[in-house]
C-alpha cells in the first residue's frame, strides 16, 4: 500500500480497516474497541490519551484473572499468574500449602540430622584434631547437640564420646538398592543382618542414661573455675600465675573423670593452706579419693560428692583466712608473743621459701610496735650468740683447744648457722618500720 494514500484517508476509515482486520475472540481486544475513550483518542490521533485508556482498560481486565483474585494463591505468585492464566490453581485462602512448602525446605537439613540417631557410622582418618587415636573406629549416635556435636558411644570400649557431626561418616556407603555390576557399593545392614542388637532410638534420644553424667561434669567443671577466681593470689603458690591459663583451659576440655580429676588435683596442690587445718578438715581423706579419681577407679557420682565436700572447706578456709587478727590482751606480754613470732619462723623455715613468704608475723604481732621491736632484740640476740660460738669454734680449731660445749665438732653449730641464713631480712623487711629514733615509740599499735 502506498503511504502516501494511507494518510489521505479519513480518521474514520482508518478505525474501520482496524476493526475489520483485529476481529478476534481476545477479551482484551474486544475490551479495546469497546472502550469509548481509547477509541475517541485513536480518532482524533491522540497516543498519549490512547495510552493511558489502553492501560486502564488492562487494569480492569488483570483484577479478574484467576491468580491476581486476593486469597487464591499465595501473593509470591500472583505475578507468574497474571503472565500464565492458563494453569490451573488450587483453592488456599490461608496460604497454608505456601508455608508448609517453605517449611518442608528449612526442614530439610534437619530431617538428614536427625536421621543418623541411632546409627552406626565411622570416624573418618582425614580429621585434624582427632589425629590417628580415633580413626576408623565405628560408634553409634546416641544424640545431637546444637552447634554441629554429637554424642557417640564407641562399639569397641562402651566409652561415651563428643565428636563434632563432619567427622562422622555412614559405615556404608550407598545403603540402599542391590549393588550394580562392577559396583563398589555395598550391601546394606538392613539385606546382611547386623551383627549387634538393635537399639531403640526414642529411648536414646529422650531417655539417655549418659546425659546425666554430662550435665554433672558440666556442673563441676563450671563450679571449678568459679572457685579457682574466688581464690585470692596470696593463698596459691607462686608459679600458679604462669600455669592458670593453661589449667583453665585444660578444665574446658575436660570430658572424663579422670581428667577434671586431675585438674582437681592439679588445684588443691597449689593451695598454700595449713597442714594442720587441712588434716583436721579431712584433708588425707580428700587426697586418696582425687587419686582414685585421677586412676579411674571411680564414677561420677563420687566425683560429685567428693567435689561438694571440697568447695565447702576451701571456702571456709579462705574465710577463716581472711579474718582479721585479734588484738593481743593484757595478759600477753611483749616477750610471749616474741617468742611465739620465734617458733613461727622456725616453722616456716622447715618449709622453705613459700613457707617463710607466708609467715603471718603481723598477725602474730598484731602490728604492735612493742611486740615487734621484741622479736628483733630476740633476732639480734640470737645472732650476736651465733656469732660468738662460730669465733670461739674457730680460734679453738686453730689452737688445738677443746670443742665448745654442745658442738660436735661444730657441726650441729653450723647446721643450726646454715638454717639461719634461710631466715627472712627481717631487719629490712619487718623490722624496718619500727627504727624510729624519737622516743614515742611506745606506741602501743601502728
Amino acid at each position: 500500500m502506498d503511504p502516501s494514500v494511507a494518510h489521505s484517508r479519513a480518521p474514520g476509515t482508518v478505525m474501520t480497516m482496524a476493526n475489520s482486520q483485529l476481529q478476534s475472540a481476545d477479551p482484551l481486544v474486544q475490551s479495546l474497541l469497546s472502550d469509548h475513550a481509547f477509541v475517541a483518542a485513536v480518532q482524533g490521533q491522540q497516543m498519549r490519551t490512547a495510552a493511558i485508556a489502553a492501560v486502564t482498560v488492562f487494569r480492569a481486565q488483570m483484577a479478574h484473572l484467576p491468580f491476581s483474585s486476593p486469597g487464591m494463591t499465595c501473593p509470591s505468585l500472583a505475578a507468574a499468574g497474571a503472565r500464565l492464566p492458563q494453569l490451573k490453581t488450587r483453592e488456599d485462602p490461608d496460604g497454608v500449602l505456601c508455608r508448609q512448602i517453605s517449611r518442608q525446605a528449612s526442614s530439610k537439613s534437619r530431617d538428614r540430622e536427625q536421621s543418623i540417631v541411632g546409627e552406626r557410622m565411622i570416624v573418618r582418618s582425614g580429621n585434624k584434631r582427632g589425629g590417628s587415636s580415633m580413626a576408623n573406629i565405628e560408634v553409634v549416635v546416641l544424640a545431637l547437640e546444637m552447634g554441629g556435636w554429637a554424642h557417640c558411644r564407641r562399639c569397641d570400649t562402651g566409652a561415651v564420646v563428643k565428636l563434632p557431626q563432619k567427622w562422622l561418616a555412614p559405615l556404608a556407603g550407598g545403603m540402599t538398592g542391590t549393588p550394580r555390576k562392577g559396583s563398589n557399593r555395598k550391601r546394606s545392614l538392613d539385606q546382611m543382618g547386623s551383627p549387634f542388637a538393635a537399639q531403640d532410638v526414642q529411648a536414646l534420644t529422650s531417655e539417655d542414661p549418659n546425659r546425666d553424667v554430662h550435665d554433672a561434669l558440666h556442673r563441676i567443671r563450671k563450679e571449678i573455675l568459679d572457685l579457682e577466681e574466688y581464690i585470692p593470689w596470696n593463698a596459691v603458690s607462686r608459679n600458679w600465675k604462669n600455669r592458670r591459663a593453661t589449667w583453665r583451659k585444660s578444665v574446658r576440655a575436660s570430658e572424663a573423670v579422670t581428667d577434671l580429676a586431675t585438674r582437681l588435683r592439679d588445684l588443691l596442690g597449689a593451695l598454700l593452706w595449713d597442714r594442720t587445718w587441712k588434716t583436721a578438715h579431712g584433708g588425707r581423706i580428700w587426697e586418696h579419693e582425687t587419686e582414685e579419681c585421677c586412676r579411674g577407679h571411680a564414677e561420677v557420682d563420687q566425683l560429685a560428692n567428693l567435689w561438694d565436700n571440697i568447695v565447702r572447706e576451701v571456702r571456709r578456709w579462705i574465710q577463716e583466712r581472711d579474718v582479721p587478727p585479734q588484738p593481743i590482751t593484757a595478759n600477753v606480754s611483749p616477750d610471749q608473743t616474741a617468742r611465739l613470732a620465734m617458733a613461727g619462723l622456725e616453722e616456716a623455715v622447715l618449709k622453705g621459701e613459700e613457707g617463710l613468704r607466708q609467715v603471718p608475723l603481723d598477725a602474730i604481732t598484731n602490728c604492735s610496735i612493742r611486740s615487734l621491736k621484741t622479736v628483733k632484740e630476740y633476732y639480734l640476740e640470737e645472732a650476736r650468740s651465733l656469732k660468738a660460738a662460730l669465733e670461739k669454734l674457730q680460734n679453738k680449731a686453730v689452737h688445738g683447744g677443746p670443742n665448745v660445749e654442745g658442738a660436735d665438732d661444730g657441726h650441729q653449730l653450723l647446721a643450726e648457722m646454715e638454717l639461719r641464713k634461710k631466715r627472712p631480712r627481717l631487719e629490712d623487711e619487718v623490722f624496718g618500720q619500727c627504727d624510729d629514733t624519737s622516743s614515742e615509740t611506745e606506741l602501743s599499735d601502728c
